[in-house]
């Protein structure tokens, strides 16, 4: 809702026990199956694309013709800092992939999923790639 304090991303439920395993560097194929699944649908629409905000604006039932401009800007506030929770659980979740035996078969399923997707996984692995251990 549009106003509140606290934003978070919350893990798709179906998901949240494969999603916990792969972030922690271990988890299976079909984890990973199980995980991209839920994020290629709750990254469906490029955070950048207009039609994402005005889908949250709808979600909150805000009319953004009618509204007031300081709840369609609390609403736009709370969009980017979801979006944002979104990012960094993410980017958790392919640092732990990334880290385990399983980075192949995750990087390799990612040929069908947003483009935002495969973005934010390829940065963060790449960037735990030339982490030393």
């Amino acid at each position: 809702m549009a106003g509140s304090s606290s934003i978070r991303f919350g893990i798709p439920e179906r998901a949240q026990q494969a999603w916990s395993r792969l972030a922690a560097a271990t988890g299976s194929v079909s984890d990973i199956n199980q995980v991209l699944r839920a994020l290629g649908q709750t990254l469906a629409l490029n955070s950048s694309d207009p039609r994402a905000f005005e889908n949250w604006l709808s979600d909150l039932g805000v009319d953004k013709r009618y509204a007031a401009k300081e709840v369609v800007l609390r609403a736009r506030e709370d969009f980017d800092s979801y979006q944002n929770a979104k990012r960094q659980e993410t980017e958790r979740l392919t640092e732990g992939v990334a880290s385990g035996l399983n980075a192949r078969e995750f990087f390799l399923a990612l040929h069908d999923y947003p483009l935002e997707l495969k973005e934010i996984a390829f940065r963060t692995g790449l960037r735990v790639c030339k982490t030393p251990i």
